[in-house]
């Protein structure tokens, strides 16, 4: 005896008629629960499908008991749904009596089988409509749409080469059987599966007639109100996998579906949980299992490193995407208005996340408010490149967009000038050094610009420690004779103002570093003598202590200042 999959549903497409304590009730007495009736979260469908997954399908005893678990599903005889019942019923070879029994039949009435239906049911088209990893997907007319189902479908099965592999086919039960069992607005729901004999599983989802994000996004970022659309409903259906102890492992906008007018969550093939272990150490190669560009560092290493914050991860690489339509490869732009949510969903370290995905979506909700509705002012920019500066690394637009606002700053400016202050200082020696490979004049006259801010700034004595270094890391970085000149008359003439002895060790360590008696010796000591700060910058030290032939230089400057 057998009991197929359309069959069950059957019976399953009852649960929202009974209460929980019913449902409870009705497997307990088959003994399919011991003790106490077991506390299963969800709506009554998901509970129904919770204790279908304890049964072992293959055993007749076990077959028989779920036959009365079913009966007490059945309408009574003067129901007018009775006889569409024993129509149902009959067509997968039971007969129903007057009196709510079901029982085997020895073969199925002829007129009720159909070999080229999928299930008996689903007419596929002529042509796969997708084909992914191991599995294809199919539209398909459903022949039997009944109380309000679609009648157009769509069909997954496994490719025929995937039947053979292990791997494949315990990824594809997987995808089945947490997609039966998580039931949520955002998560496709799974109307019927099956099992055919040579093109083995199968299931029907309705058709996401919106397409997909990859779809939706091509080369147009979202604007924040369809950001905020798509990322919510991503979100509670990843929330909700999460409360019921599962993970999706591969957040990727292939497996983001549009239906009407909402997102749904689809493919759980990579997905994991505590009521469905896995067995799954991939033959194929972990790099290969969920998209790459969205998985988490862990992830990438072992399948079973990933917790719920690899699926924040992923969460944060599918908000980079929707936000900027490039794959999230590299660090977000500069100009992301989500950007500081971004970097923390997706930093290398676990710990460093959002510890769960109300967090990620609490974040950005603020940081995608709606907008004041005045034009962006050059401090509403100060503040927002300084704070992504903080943040993270600049991407090469990015530091074209900031390089570019510097140098269109009024210097003779007050406002200006501490706009200057904040965001060149916040700049890395690996910023610079990019937009120096960008544009080497633009960058030579926005630190000239940064020289005069900072030399007539009221700074104040621990002002001056972070230009201080800023200039110290450029030099370094760039090692041009140019910045060399100017970065040495800066830090002399901005330490002796304010008497502030770590420009004056900077400066001793810079004048001690081999290139200033080589390649930079001359704009070294031109900028030395520019400052006119000789003797201050030498007041601890002796310049016997220099390496030569700097050391007669430095001689000859203290004297020269003397005189």
């Amino acid at each position: 005896m057998e009991i197929p999959a359309r069959m069950r549903r059957v019976f399953r497409d009852e649960a929202p008629g009974w209460t929980l304590r019913e449902i409870d009730a009705f497997w307990q007495d088959e003994g399919f629960i011991e003790g106490d009736a077991e506390e299963v979260a969800g709506e009554r469908r998901s509970k129904w499908l919770r204790y279908e997954a304890a049964v072992d399908w293959s055993d007749s005893t076990q077959l028989a008991r779920v036959l009365r678990v079913f009966e007490n599903a059945v309408p009574a005889a003067t129901d007018p749904r009775f006889e569409t019942f024993r129509a149902q019923v009959a067509r997968d070879g039971f007969d129903l009596d007057a009196h709510g029994r079901l029982r085997w039949q020895d073969s199925v009435p002829p007129h009720i089988v159909s070999a080229n239906l999928v299930g008996g049911r689903y007419r596929l088209d002529d042509a796969p409509i997708g084909e992914g990893g191991f599995g294809q997907v199919y539209f398909a007319t459903d022949t039997m749409a009944r109380f309000g189902d679609p009648e157009r479908v769509a069909l997954k099965r496994l490719l025929p080469w995937a039947l053979e592999d292990v791997a494949a086919v315990s990824r594809f039960r997987r995808e089945i059987r947490i997609g039966t069992t998580l039931r949520h607005p955002s998560l496709m729901p799974v109307l019927d599966v099956g099992e055919e004999v040579g093109t083995g599983d199968w299931y029907v989802t309705p058709i996401a007639d919106g397409g997909s994000l990859w779809a939706a996004v091509r080369n147009t970022p979202f604007d924040n109100h369809a950001v905020l659309d798509v990322m919510r409903s991503v979100s509670n259906g990843v929330q909700h996998l999460h409360t019921m102890q599962t993970l999706h492992r591969d957040l990727s906008p292939g497996n983001v579906l549009k239906m009407g007018d909402r997102w749904v969550l689809s493919d759980f093939g990579l997905s994991v949980s505590e009521a469905v272990p896995s067995s799954l150490e991939t033959s194929v190669g972990v790099n290969q299992l969920g998209t790459r560009a969205f998985c988490a560092p862990e992830q990438l290493a072992s399948l079973h490193s990933a917790d719920e914050r690899s699926d924040v991860f992923g969460l944060g690489k599918l908000l980079q995407y929707v936000t900027e339509a490039q794959l999230p490869y590299g660090l977000p732009t500069l100009s992301n208005p989500a950007r500081s949510v971004i970097l923390k969903a997706t930093a290398t370290d676990p710990e460093q996340r959002y510890s769960s995905v109300a967090q990620f979506m609490a974040a950005l909700e603020v940081a995608l408010a709606p907008a004041p509705t005045s034009p962006e002012s050059n401090a509403d920019r100060a503040d927002r490149y300084e704070a992504g500066l903080r943040d993270g690394r600049l991407g090469a637009e990015s530091a074209r967009e900031v390089l570019s606002w510097l140098a269109s700053l009024d210097a003779e400016s007050p406002s200006a000038e501490h706009h200057i202050i904040r965001v060149v200082t916040a700049l890395s020696p690996a910023d610079v050094k990019l937009m120096w490979s960008i544009d080497r004049s633009e960058v030579m006259a926005v630190l000239r610009t940064y020289s005069r801010v900072i030399l007539a700034a009221d700074l104040g004595f621990n002002g001056v420690d972070r230009p201080a270094r800023f200039l110290f890391s450029t030099d370094r970085a760039l090692g041009d004779s140019e910045v060399r000149l100017l970065v040495v008359s800066t830090l002399a003439r901005l330490g002796q103002s304010w008497n502030r002895y770590l420009a004056r060790n900077l400066l001793v360590e810079l004048l001690n570093a081999r290139a200033s008696a080589g390649a930079l010796l001359e704009p070294t000591v031109s900028g030395l003598r520019e400052s006119e700060a000789i003797s201050w910058v030498l007041a601890e030290s002796d310049p016997d202590d220099f390496p030569s032939p700097l050391r007669g230089w430095l001689r000859t400057l203290l004297e020269s200042e003397s005189d």
